[in-house]
């Protein structure tokens, strides 16, 4: 026990008790006279000191007004006694050393203030604190003394007792039995990521008040709702024969279906009867138990709420049950899942007969077991879905044979032939197929379902325009397809594939044999071993390399992507990347890397590099080679020629040319323009450096070299202008011939460039001067206009 210091009393002469003051003897007689009669005359202070105080209230006679005088009256002998041994707290005093979390409400305030003043953990700290000592605290008076005197008395007549877990152990909450607000606590455990089981007795006791409050989502009353929880779990402790709070716990590890059925019936029903009268018609209505199951709409009707209301109690209630029941869904779930339908039926026929309707039990159960319900009853009347004969359309030409379609849903569901034929005409009724004769015709079909089913009956196959007009002829699609332009789904469809005259074809006539589809899989694999990159455009690195028309571009890809598994071969085909790696975590591989990696090989002119790419289109290709320029990672050559640098540079001594420049921009400190630059250059290394081939070789090896190059102007360190005209334009103050020498000492430059460069900003002031004053008329104008 933790306090500021402990009360002393020492040896006391063997004198009578009732030698006390008049005031004290008077004050204190009633008691006196209990003491006298119970433990003789001859009883000394000390004596009188050390009786237990429960060892008192345990006497016949004594009630709660005489444990609360015994207390006072032994607080006033020991604040009269001086140079007092110490007293130990009696042994009886450890069985109330328990956590204070159900402070009765008289009491809160001063408990608040004991907690202030102490330390304090047990029931047995509050007994041992002196009333004396008590009252000189600041703040304390004669009503907070009295207060803590009763309550030490009330503690020694009832003392509160230890709750024993592994008594708890055996039982679990009664959710259909708790408040409102224990509910809500409950609820908000859940949410947090508990499971219903988690929430035991054993947890809710095992939990603190003050540490809720600080907890996100738990506010003052639920601490309030905690400690009347506790309370409820305290009593029934006591009187365990009591099931008001908990049941026993049961979770059917060890139950047979049967024995789960019966508990389940006890704790469904034993939950409605402890509900509300409007709660358990709104229950048992919605449940179908015991009576037939009516819409939302008709429970709202008879007691005279909105159907939406209903529906959020009724989610409440069932959310409520699954709390009640003993048998845990981690239980429950995977025997009904592992059980046989019929089985289940069987077994748990007490359970069934409980409810209106087969429906309604399959919907209780798989509430109680965490199932998906539609699965549940899938296998008790297997359904066939709307789009159960896309498969079967996608494999046969039109129009489909009624017979096919029977022996179809035969196999597939594992049907009988009557069942097969009915569930034909349960889809005909949903207007999603049309029997016609023998025939069998889709109606709202998807499109790739609608395209691939005409396909099937073309062997030479169809372009796109061909195919819309047959498909929209027959009227099998959900939407009338566009001749303008394909539809993306076929690109992933795997019952189509494209050939190089954009016609579609049915994978029905692909045209290869097993073996020869291997045999590509193979070379495809062999190439990319041998490739020193982890993985390759497949038009630009593998396709550009084979002999013209020895195979279809779109047969190799259909190959790659659709059979590629089969050889360790991954295909990434995202925005046409067409990217194929033997690993499956390898980047794609874009089209505008496909064109870098093809000139590392040689120099290519515009018309090799556009049958590379997939769209073959001029202006993407001048987008990435434009990019690529910009990086250094190809250079432009004489006769409309692309390359590597590798390539471009071989003739040449590039560590000669990377000398002289590092010398010229270590001599000189100004900028360099590219024009002076390969006049400086040409002289050096006696080669023919012209201005082109200048930025070339430094956007080569900038990063390397740690050069700095933007437009035309070039440094050895870094510099803020963004070209020449930036420079001109950083003094505006300056005209003519101050301008071109202001410039000249910053940028190594000739007169005629800087004349230039002056000319061409000022022409491009004047046209954005001309444009905003255009614009600045045009609003003066609509203005007017508009206040006319």
């Amino acid at each position: 026990m933790a306090f500021n210091e402990k009360q002393q009393c020492g040896e006391v002469d063997r004198s009578s008790l009732f030698l006390l003051s008049p005031e004290i003897a008077q004050k204190y007689a009633s008691v006196l006279a209990k003491i006298k009669a119970i433990y003789g005359e001859e009883i000394t202070r000390q004596e009188f000191l050390n009786i237990p105080a429960s060892d008192f209230a345990d006497q016949q006679g004594v009630g709660v007004t005489n444990v609360e005088r015994f207390l006072c009256l032994r607080n006033v002998i020991l604040s009269d006694t001086k140079n007092a041994s110490s007293v130990s707290a009696s042994a009886d005093l450890a069985q109330w050393e328990i956590p204070v979390t159900d402070v009765p409400e008289r009491y809160r305030y001063l408990y608040k203030k004991i907690c202030f003043e102490y330390s304090i953990e047990t029931y047995a700290d509050i007994l041992m604190i002196d009333q004396s000592c008590f009252k000189k605290l600041l703040g304390v008076g004669e009503r907070k003394a009295e207060l803590l005197v009763e309550w030490q008395s009330k503690l020694i007549k009832n003392p509160p007792q230890n709750v024993d877990n592994a008594v708890l152990q055996a039982y679990r909450v009664d959710f259909s039995q708790l408040s409102r607000s224990e509910k809500s606590l409950i609820v908000k455990f859940v949410r947090r990521g508990m499971r219903a089981e988690e929430v035991t007795p054993v947890f809710v006791m095992n939990q603190r008040a003050e540490d809720l409050l600080d907890a996100n989502g738990f506010g003052k009353k639920t601490g309030e709702a905690l400690l009347t929880f506790q309370k409820k779990i305290r009593s029934f402790v006591r009187q365990p024969a009591s099931l008001d709070v908990l049941v026993l716990k049961t979770y059917g590890e060890d139950l047979t279906l049967p024995e789960i059925s019966a508990c389940l019936l006890a704790d469904i029903e034993r939950f409605a009867e402890n509900l509300q009268p409007m709660q358990r018609k709104i229950f048992i209505k919605r449940a179908g138990l015991h009576e037939d199951q009516i819409t939302l709409q008709e429970i709202g009707n008879q007691i005279g709420v909105t159907r939406e209301r209903i529906r959020q109690r009724s989610q409440d209630l069932f959310e409520e049950l699954s709390f009640s029941v003993r048998i845990a869904k981690d239980t429950l779930g995977p025997k009904i899942k592992q059980t046989p339908i019929d089985v289940i039926f069987y077994d748990m026929s007490e359970l069934r007969q409980a409810f209106s309707t087969d429906a309604c039990f399959i919907k209780m159960l798989a509430h109680l077991a965490g199932i998906d319900v539609r699965g549940l009853r899938e296998r008790v009347n297997p359904t066939i879905r709307y789009d159960a004969l896309d498969e079967f359309f996608c494999s046969v030409p039109y129009p489909a044979q009624k017979v096919e379609g029977v022996s179809f849903l035969q196999e597939e569901f594992n049907l009988e032939k009557e069942d097969a034929e009915r569930s034909l005409l349960m889809l005909e009724k949903t207007d999603r197929i049309r029997l016609i004769g023998s025939s069998i015709k889709p109606v709202r079909a998807k499109k790739e379902v609608a395209a691939v089913h005409v396909l099937a009956g073309y062997p030479m196959g169809l372009s796109w325009q061909e195919l819309t007009e047959k498909v929209n002829e027959f009227q099998i699609c959900q939407k009338k397809l566009s001749t303008n332009r394909s539809d993306q789904s076929l690109y992933a469809s795997d019952y189509v594939f494209q050939t190089g005259n954009s016609t579609y074809r049915h994978m029905r006539y692909f045209g290869l044999s097993k073996k020869e589809i291997q045999y590509w899989l193979d070379d495809l694999r062999k190439a990319l071993e041998e490739s020193k990159h982890n993985a390759f455009h497949l038009r630009a690195g593998y396709y550009a390399a084979k002999p013209a028309g020895i195979l279809d571009y779109h047969k190799i890809r259909h190959i790659a992507r659709n059979f590629g598994y089969r050889s360790g071969i991954y295909f990434q085909g995202k925005s046409r990347v067409d990217t194929v790696s033997l690993d499956p975590d390898a980047e794609q591989v874009s089209q505008k890397e496909a064109l870098a990696r093809a000139l590392c090989k040689k120099a290519m002119k515009m018309e090799e590099l556009l049958n590379l790419i997939h769209s073959h289109s001029e202006v993407h290709a001048r987008l990435y080679l434009g990019d690529l320029l910009m990086k250094g990672r190809i250079v432009r050559l004489d006769g409309g020629f692309f390359a590597a640098p590798s390539i471009a540079f071989a003739s040449l001594d590039v560590d000669e040319i990377k000398k002289a420049l590092n010398d010229l921009f270590l001599k000189e400190e100004r900028l360099y323009h590219l024009g002076t630059l390969s006049q400086h250059l040409d002289r050096l290394v006696k080669q023919d450096c012209t201005p082109r081939f200048c930025r070339s070789f430094i956007l080569s090896f900038a990063k390397e070299q740690e050069w700095h190059i933007s437009g035309f102007l070039v440094a050895g360190k870094p510099f803020e202008w963004g070209g020449v005209a930036d420079v001109i334009r950083s003094a505006p103050s300056l005209k003519g011939e101050k301008l071109i020498l202001w410039v000249q000492k910053r940028v190594c430059i000739t007169r005629e460039a800087v004349k230039r460069a002056i000319y061409n900003n000022n022409l491009k002031e004047a046209k954005e001067r001309k444009k905003s004053m255009r614009n600045e008329l045009s609003s003066e104008m609509m203005k007017e206009l508009l206040d006319l």
